[in-house]
């Protein structure tokens, strides 16, 4: 929980918190190498 009462979702591969599902959600396909686009060549 964030000092604003909102919750915090953490990151359980380098603990890194936010304050949105979504931007941990993002965040974690760093980690993964996961892209939510392709690139046509």
């Amino acid at each position: 929980m964030t000092h604003t009462g909102k919750p915090s979702y953490e990151c359980t591969v380098c603990n890194k918190t936010y304050t949105s599902k979504g931007g941990l959600k993002y965040h974690e396909r760093s980690h993964t190498g996961d892209r939510h686009f392709s690139l046509s060549t």
